[in-house]
């Protein structure tokens, strides 16, 4: 049986008789003995009567179709055999059966599931059609070690990826870009590697688009809820293209503006983690617009400086209120410099630094005279 031109053609068995017939089994002789002939696979439907409608002389091309995807479900269900189902659907296919190619993908997919990733053996072929495609790419790279993470991801997650583009285009991108941002929100040491292997230097990259590639990275890192992976985000930094890599659109422009904002958010992060002050990514950029909570940010910077034991010198509380400035200028420009000052000398003032507050009043005097020069 074959499907060509849109023809479905079934072809005749290929028979060789070891004998010729006997006159007792020629027709002519079996119709007087028995009028009515018994048809000799009549037992094989008693149990499954379902299966009378595929008992035809022509069959219509759907009908074969759901055949091929009735019979691949049954071997796979009673079986367990997720091979052999999938070998009967690839047969199919070969003989350009339509619509199996859903099918086999699945199989495909819970082959390597089930014989390859190491995940759940009674995981059935039900069980996966019921699931998202988001689901099903977290399995796939769910047992992986860091070691085999990058292997796993070109052998069964780019693989993966491709089938579903294939049955639905811009999918695949869509689906990457979920799963790496669900698992950046835990630890972005998986993403990380995902985005070592798609710089613009790697050959076979995993994203290969830069656009894309700058996107994710983005979106992982505000994402990421932890604030204990700032040495990650600077990694992740390093992995996206520089400015004038690949051609220019006003889309990579507003990317790369994007990435040197992340930039300066994260050299506000170190300064927070610097004081001892940690806060998610996402807190800087979340705040760096708002006078209220970038003057509170500030208060609990110089609060726990000045709880600190034993207390901090004069040159520490100088460089804090340079760090301060620098968040000012980078980042929170929404507070005016002289908040800056202010809250450095309220600090002070309460930690008992004469000599601090002191100093901060001649860094202001000096701000203000070199702000009327320039004006």
């Amino acid at each position: 049986m074959y499907y060509r031109e849109r023809v479905l053609k079934i072809l005749p068995w290929s028979e060789q008789k070891h004998r010729e017939e006997d006159w007792c089994e020629r027709p002519p002789c079996k119709l007087t003995v028995e009028p009515i002939l018994q048809d000799e696979s009549d037992f094989l439907y008693e149990s499954q009567p379902e299966l009378m409608k595929y008992k035809a002389a022509e069959l219509s091309i759907n009908l074969v179709t759901d055949w091929y995807w009735k019979r691949a479900e049954e071997i796979e269900n009673y079986s367990m055999q997720v091979d052999c189902a999938l070998s009967l659907v690839r047969l199919g296919m070969e003989r350009n059966i339509p619509g199996l190619h859903s099918l086999c993908d699945n199989l495909v997919t819970l082959e390597t599931l089930v014989y390859e990733t190491g995940c759940d053996v009674t995981l059935t072929l039900k069980d996966l059609q019921q699931m998202k495609d988001t689901e099903k790419l977290r399995l796939l790279m769910m047992n992986s070690s860091e070691e085999r993470y990058v292997k796993n991801a070109y052998q069964w997650m780019v693989p993966f990826l491709h089938r579903c583009e294939n049955q639905s285009p811009g999918l695949a991108n869509k689906l990457l870009k979920e799963y790496l941002v669900t698992l950046a929100k835990e630890d972005l040491k998986f993403p990380l590697k995902i985005f070592e292997h798609s710089k613009p230097a790697c050959q076979q990259k995993i994203i290969s688009d830069q656009d894309l590639l700058m996107i994710i990275a983005l979106e992982c890192i505000y994402g990421c809820r932890c604030d204990d992976q700032l040495s990650l985000c600077y990694d992740i930094l390093e992995c996206l293209p520089q400015r004038g890599y690949g051609p220019e659109t006003d889309i990579t422009n507003s990317l790369h503006d994007k990435v040197d904002e992340l930039e300066q958010i994260l050299s506000v992060s170190e300064i927070l983690e610097k004081h001892g002050l940690q806060k998610p990514v996402s807190f800087v950029k979340d705040t760096q617009n708002s006078p209220e909570e970038a003057r509170k940010l500030l208060i609990r910077l110089t609060r726990h400086t000045g709880r600190k034991q034993p207390p901090v010198n004069e040159s520490y509380w100088m460089g804090l209120l340079q760090d301060m400035l620098d968040m000012q200028r980078n980042v929170y420009t929404c507070l005016e410099r002289d908040t800056c000052y202010e809250e450095g000398r309220q600090a002070g003032r309460q930690a008992g630094s004469i000599k601090s507050m002191a100093n901060i009043d001649v860094s202001t005097s000096l701000n203000h005279d070199k702000g009327n020069f320039e004006s």
